[in-house]
């Protein structure tokens, strides 16, 4: 999902259970900094406090702003990427310079998964947090496989394995599609084509739900990630998964007889997807419990009074 749409959603809800007075304040990306400064500068002299949705340009603007202040660091604002063009990799490693300097300047910082905790300099382990964007439980619920098939998957036969490629973006360097087909097309060899890529590219999110019951398999090949959405609404349908070993996913490969962690080799990769055993039927969504949005808005609300 879209970061901006999820957060009007969460905070939405978080305002309707908690009786706060919650505005959304978004940056935008084509003004110059000095503008955004003096916006942020007028929008915020009312409030408690700011809570700042990514670390980079909007977490090192926000940090200069004299109020007390969150900072949610989501991944790639504190992980440099490793693939794409020179200038994509310049850019994120100037983005995160600007993250890493601005955390003198919060009261609080939140990471989303206990692998980016280590990516955090010791010295501010005392104010940081592992709380990880929520999902809706209500929303994603176990469905009819047959129905939601038919419906999203229509031209493919039903013998078929499909594996989700779940970003919406096939070309984004960091979830690395390339490797996800190479992986799906290897496990062709080796069982008679029982396996079909399918990915949620131009599916918008209030059919999410469906999709994730469509298919059999969602298949994650990113260089990293904080705590990656779609893993966390795929469980929630009981849809088992293969990831590159990025955030805390091998935790819960580990309680696990579906789910598996692989390294970036697509033989690897295309061993872990074949070893999935689709007959076992495993209570999934049990496991990702925490990450409902009930559980993670009262963990927010606590944050919010702690500071």
């Amino acid at each position: 999902m879209n970061a901006g749409i999820f957060m009007k959603i969460f905070f939405n809800f978080y305002k309707k259970n908690h009786n706060n007075n919650v505005r959304l304040f978004y940056l935008g990306k084509k003004i110059n900094l000095l503008i955004r400064l003096i916006r942020l500068l007028f929008k915020t002299n009312t409030n408690d406090i700011i809570h700042v949705q990514y670390g980079s340009y909007s977490g090192f603007l926000c940090s200069l702003i004299p109020r007390k202040k969150i900072l949610t660091i989501r991944g790639s604002d504190l992980i440099p990427i490793t693939n794409g063009s020179v200038l994509e990799k310049i850019h994120s490693l100037f983005g995160v310079y600007l993250t890493k300097i601005s955390l003198f300047n919060y009261n609080k910082i939140i990471v989303m998964s206990n692998r980016m905790l280590e990516k955090i300099p010791t010295k501010f382990h005392y104010k940081t947090c592992v709380l990880t964007d929520p999902i809706d439980q209500q929303k994603f619920v176990v469905k009819n496989k047959i129905e939601c098939r038919k419906k999203h998957f229509p031209k493919i036969n039903l013998d078929k394995i499909l594996v989700l490629f779940t970003s919406i973006d096939i070309n984004n360097p960091i979830k690395r599609f390339s490797l996800a087909r190479e992986a799906v097309e290897k496990a062709n060899l080796m069982s008679n084509n029982k396996y079909c890529l399918v990915s949620a590219t131009d599916i918008d999110n209030d059919s999410m739900a469906e999709v994730y019951n469509a298919v059999d398999i969602c298949l994650l090949t990113s260089t990293h990630e904080g705590w990656p959405n779609c893993i966390k609404e795929a469980m929630s349908c009981n849809v088992p998964f293969v990831s590159t070993n990025v955030s805390d996913l091998s935790l819960i490969a580990n309680k696990t007889k579906t789910c598996f962690i692989s390294s970036d080799n697509p033989t690897d990769i295309s061993n872990k997807i074949l070893n999935i055993d689709l007959s076992i039927k495993e209570n999934l969504r049990s496991l990702a419990s925490f990450l409902d949005v009930n559980f993670i808005s009262s963990q927010l609300h606590e944050l919010y009074l702690d500071i």
